[in-house]
């Protein structure tokens, strides 16, 4: 009796199709939370920009020193010169932004703006800012930046 045996070698349908599905929803997951972070990013930057054009406004129309300042994880509204005086930003639950729930790292800075609208460095608006400054924000591997032009506090 001759007995042939087949010899199983290569994959079957069903494995490589497991395997596609395993590899697509690895890819669907890095993707997905990427696309998360570029998002948040994003909006966060819009968010930061609109209050330090908020707090511009206020200086200008007012005769105190109002400004942002940032910790790092946590950044806010002053106002009298005083980083300690604290007033909530319109849209927001509390009076300090939390960066850290939301997955986003951004330097520590203080900007206050004189009764003219120019950029200061400093809590008080006395120190004029020299130069343009950049304020980095950044989540998840992506950074987006903040300009602020010197003497107009313009930023595109």
């Amino acid at each position: 009796m001759n007995i042939c045996r087949r010899r199983n070698s290569g994959f079957t349908m069903i494995e490589i199709i497991a395997i596609l599905v395993v590899i697509g929803i690895v890819g669907v997951t890095v993707v997905g939370r990427q696309i998360s972070y570029n998002t948040e990013l994003h909006s966060q930057t819009r968010n930061v920009k609109t209050h330090i054009r908020y707090a511009q406004s206020l200086c200008m129309n007012s005769d105190r020193a109002w400004g942002i300042c940032c910790d790092g994880s946590n950044y806010w509204l002053f106002k009298n010169g005083s980083t300690g005086d604290q007033v909530m930003l319109p849209g927001e639950d509390s009076v300090q932004v939390d960066l850290s729930d939301k997955g986003i790292n951004m330097g520590a800075f203080t900007i206050s703006f004189t009764e003219k609208g120019i950029p200061c460095t400093d809590a008080g608006a006395t120190a004029a800012q020299s130069g343009n400054r950049t304020i980095s924000i950044s989540a998840g591997g992506d950074s987006e930046s903040v300009l602020i032009t010197q003497n107009t506090g313009y930023i595109p």
